[in-house]
């Protein structure tokens, strides 16, 4: 599994398209459903020691990148990994993501509440 996240994440920093980052966040919410959030914060940060939070900070948030999320599955499946990750992940809650908290309870807010970004 760590090594897919590595090729993931390669990738990323290689050729950063928009249809990417919106494939790759719902990768990440799928395997957060499945498997846990701390455990997905857990692969992530094997890679590189807070790489979770960068990518909360730099594909979740800033980009407004959950937004962009268009088909109803992938905004079904991002509603639910989002909320997975916010509820029953303790590093989000008291550990060391704490301060993710709020900006991603905003993205998710928003992903019901805006209107879609292209």
């Amino acid at each position: 599994v760590k090594q897919v996240f590595i090729i993931l994440f390669q990738r990323l920093t290689s050729s950063k398209t928009t249809k990417y980052v919106k494939n790759l966040l719902v990768f990440f919410f799928v395997y957060a459903i499945k498997h846990g959030g701390s455990n997905l914060i857990n692969t992530c940060d094997q890679i590189q020691n807070g790489i979770f939070g960068m990518v909360c900070d730099s594909l979740i948030v800033k980009d407004g990148s959950v937004q962009k999320i268009s088909e109803n599955t992938d905004k079904k499946i991002a509603a639910v990994g989002l909320t997975q990750l916010l509820c029953n992940t303790d590093e989000l809650l008291t550990g060391r993501y704490a301060d993710k908290f709020i900006p991603l309870l905003v993205a998710l807010v928003s992903l019901f509440e805006l209107p879609q970004d292209e």
